[in-house]
């Protein structure tokens, strides 16, 4: 009998690998407090903080004026209000909501790899959730990557579990449930919308897939229930502007700030207070197209800008998009704030040691099978994704945490090859 075998022995197990995950994320909090307190090392932090305190005072959900009210998807600020109503306000106490859900985010984790590997594979790569240093990093930033992880690891375990379910009611439930998880995953971070549509058409297009109108069928459930759990924003969006907007206002702005004459592939918004001047100027001279609100003929202004610049200067925007995966899978972060000392070379390390666990289990796993597909599939989209819009190391870390179950899989291996030894 292994040891695993015992219920009671594998769930104190799993607590420990819990208990170590909140452990490192609370003194990384800690120590982060001692040198930055109340301050924002990352300016979006701000606009997150400012939308939170005016919900959890009842205030309308709107950013600088009335003219910003679909500024940023409503997730992380409404997580941060219901913090600020139990808690206080203070920026230390916050981090550690970002500790809870990057523990949670090991549990989820361990969740998705106990569907596809044994105890002993699921514990393992919990384990290494839990010390990897760019899971620790983002937990204790007043980011939304903390929040946002364990929403898109919980929609992918969601969806590996419908995978597993026979033809029927019980698979359309799971794969509902998985889409109306993914929509809270988009409504905290809206580069996660198009995720669903682009695995569908992973599954319809990808070669030599046995399970191919499985899958697609199931992709379909899936993209369903996030269109169902979107509606109550789109709705919302509609009501506030008087158009569709599906995630925010604030893609013309991401798309300038990826392509203009001053764009090395890392985010400069630069131009931001400038464009917002001029529109404001068009706006008092009645230079503004008849019944658009402000909000929405900036982000076109902004968006026809990029495109124009694109369209302007194809040699510069093919270097730039060459260099975005560069900047995004560099092993040592380029930001000032996490550029120094123990903290660069530490997050650098555990980056090469989780990459060269998760290659080797989707080099001898059937990776390319259901539903070992949802593990890596994150990292190809957010991949693409920052082709388009800048790059960051930070945009990574979700995909890694999404791909380390895959180490579950090179457990299995590697202790069967060392069964096969000893016999």
């Amino acid at each position: 009998m292994s040891w695993f075998d015992s219920r009671r022995r594998y769930i104190s197990a799993v607590l420990a690998v819990l208990l170590l995950a909140f452990a490192t994320r609370a003194g990384a909090a800690y120590w982060w407090n001692e040198r930055h307190g109340e301050s924002f090392p990352l300016g979006d932090s701000d606009s997150y903080w400012r939308l939170a305190s005016q919900l959890a005072d009842g205030q309308p959900y709107e950013y600088g004026s009335s003219d910003g009210k679909i500024f940023r998807a409503p997730g992380y600020p409404s997580l941060l209000a219901i913090w600020f109503r139990v808690v206080g306000r203070s920026k230390s106490a916050a981090r550690y909501m970002g500790v809870i859900f990057g523990t949670a985010g090991v549990g989820c984790v361990m969740l998705l790899a106990g569907t596809i590997g044994s105890r002993p594979g699921t514990l393992f790569a919990g384990l290494l959730a839990a010390v990897y240093p760019g899971a620790i990093s983002t937990s204790v930033l007043l980011l939304s990557e903390s929040p946002f992880v364990p929403f898109m690891l919980a929609h992918l375990f969601l969806w590996s579990k419908a995978h597993s379910q026979v033809a029927g009611w019980p698979q359309i439930f799971w794969g509902l449930g998985a889409g109306a998880v993914g929509a809270i995953a988009v409504l905290i971070r809206p580069s996660w919308l198009l995720f669903t549509p682009f695995a569908l058409a992973f599954c319809a297009l990808a070669p030599g897939r046995e399970r191919r109108w499985h899958d697609v069928k199931l992709s379909g459930i899936v993209l369903c229930g996030l269109c169902l759990g979107m509606m109550p924003w789109w709705v919302r969006n509609y009501q506030a502007v008087g158009r569709f907007v599906p995630t925010t206002l604030q893609v013309g702005a991401s798309m300038y700030d990826a392509w203009n004459p001053r764009a090395t592939g890392g985010s400069d918004m630069w131009f931001s207070a400038e464009a917002y001047t001029a529109a404001r100027q068009r706006q008092k001279a009645g230079q503004l197209p008849t019944g658009e609100p402000f909000e929405v003929y900036l982000d076109a202004q902004l968006k026809r800008q990029a495109v124009d610049w694109l369209s302007d200067n194809p040699s510069q925007a093919v270097r730039l998009a060459a260099k975005r995966p560069l900047i995004m899978w560099n092993p040592w972060p380029g930001h000032n704030v996490l550029s120094d000392g123990w903290a660069r070379h530490g997050i650098a390390v555990g980056f090469l040691l989780m990459l060269a666990t998760i290659g080797w289990g989707m080099w001898r796993a059937s990776f390319w099978r259901s539903p070992y597909w949802l593990l890596w599939l994150p990292a190809a989209y957010y991949t693409l994704i920052h082709i388009v819009f800048v790059s960051s190391i930070r945009y990574r870390q979700p995909a890694i945490m999404a791909a380390l179950p895959m180490a579950a899989a090179c457990w299995l291996l590697w202790t069967s090859r060392a069964k096969d030894q000893d016999d």
